[in-house]
């Protein structure tokens, strides 16, 4: 302690008092997470980490003891696929372990300290939107960037620690957490709003054809779903889409998989037309072209022909399925007639810029036309496209207006029309 006894202010009572602490959150693969709620103990403030994943706390008086604690909770399905449970599923069978203990924890979604099938039963509700959060869990967990594990294999053993205690504080300090994000072990996560939110998809494809059976009853018609080149596939999820006001949905029965509506569906939004899919096969699996994967039941409102009125998009669920343990695919269902598909418009409303992805079963040319409601013409142009997944790039500018936009992709064969919102 030194003291001014002459009185000219040569020392300032908080010179030396005062120090700071901060840091910065991160992932295991050091992408920064932001956004993140920081707090200290005992009624202290809290700070919230900015897009650098950095948070601080100044003027922190010196001596005290601090007990730092950073929590996230929101965007629980950010991330998280049917991939992560082919992985954590291979993990559980011992074909290919998960192979750092921050994926452990990530794979551990009911907090039990042990992975096991009740975490692919709760991270499959997830995903089809039957649990909207994790039981007993926040969507994060954070271990200080310090902490070394006893057992990488075994991280709970270690009892790893969700805040840093700090005893005595006596200087400025900087203090790191990795952020893990329960359900990623593939760490898909893009925690970072300005390095982008959207994965790309992939350009290979598995293609799932369909078939219409015969029925005795008009309005009862059954849709097989059948294998095209399905080798070496893990699993696979997709959004079923139908017009529900010309379909009902009754079934889905699984023929060639194991497929079971109660586990993998969920079909408390069929009326609304859209039933969210995600499957996963014990071991890789390959199949016969032709082979019936699954049936779907529906029930006819007016007689309409139900292959023309379902198909597989992202709208709830990505259109992704997965091969050889590691390769993404998109997924795509295909009438036997070969008829160009749409896969995707992304973002759908948009404000500047959209994608428009689309399959053609043989390299040609595709015509492209936009109208507003009226049904005028705001933009028309032809290209000659590759066999496969297609992208169109549209811009505002080319289009000239906003609200209710209407596509129509035009090819030898096929005619595709979607609506858009361009804001």
């Amino acid at each position: 302690d030194i003291q001014d006894n002459n009185g000219d202010n040569f020392c300032n009572s908080n010179n030396g008092k005062r120090v700071v602490v901060e840091g910065q959150v991160f992932t295991e693969i050091s992408e920064i997470v932001e956004n993140v709620e920081v707090s200290l103990a005992n009624n202290a403030p809290t700070d919230i980490t900015d897009e650098n994943g950095e948070y601080a706390f100044a003027n922190m008086p010196v001596g005290g003891d601090y007990d730092i604690k950073p929590s996230k909770d929101e965007n629980y399905l950010k991330g998280v696929s049917t991939f992560d449970l082919v992985l954590i599923q291979n993990h559980i069978l011992g074909t290919t372990a998960l192979d750092s203990p921050y994926k452990l924890i990530a794979a551990d979604a009911d907090s039990s300290e042990d992975i096991t099938a009740l975490d692919l039963i709760a991270l499959r509700k997830l995903i089809l939107g039957i649990y909207q959060e994790l039981p007993d869990n926040a969507s994060w967990r954070f271990v200080d960037a310090e902490h070394r594990f006893i057992d990488p294999k075994n991280p709970w053993i270690s009892t790893w620690p969700e805040s840093y205690e700090i005893f005595w504080l006596t200087t400025d300090m900087e203090i790191d957490f990795i952020g893990v994000k329960i359900g990623d072990v593939n760490n898909s996560y893009v925690s970072n709003v300005t390095n982008g939110d959207l994965e790309e998809r992939s350009t290979k494809l598995l293609s799932m054809t369909m078939n219409n059976v015969s029925s005795a009853n008009d309005e009862i018609q059954k849709i097989q779903i059948l294998a095209k080149d399905y080798k070496n596939i893990n699993g696979w999820q997709t959004s079923l889409s139908f017009d529900n006001s010309q379909l009902e949905l009754i079934n889905i029965e699984g023929i060639a998989i194991p497929f079971d509506k109660e586990r993998h569906a969920n079909l408390s939004n069929q009326t609304k037309g859209s039933v969210p899919l995600s499957f996963v096969h014990e071991q890789m699996t390959s199949l016969e072209d032709q082979d019936v994967l699954f049936e779907l039941t529906f029930k006819s409102k007016a007689g309409h022909d139900a292959s023309d009125l379902i198909n597989f998009d992202s709208n709830i669920l990505s259109t992704e399925a997965y091969r050889n343990n590691s390769e993404k695919l998109t997924l795509n269902l295909i009438a036997n007639e070969l008829k160009a598909e749409l896969v995707n418009i992304s973002p759908n409303p948009w404000m500047d810029n959209s994608k428009i992805q689309f399959t053609l079963p043989t390299k040609g040319d595709v015509k492209y036309e936009f109208y507003d409601v009226n049904g005028r013409l705001l933009y028309a142009n032809k290209v000659n496209f590759e066999e496969g997944l297609n992208t169109i790039k549209i811009e505002k500018t080319q289009l000239n207006t906003s609200g209710v936009v209407y596509v129509k992709l035009m090819t030898n064969n096929s005619i595709i029309k979607h609506k858009m919102i361009v804001l």
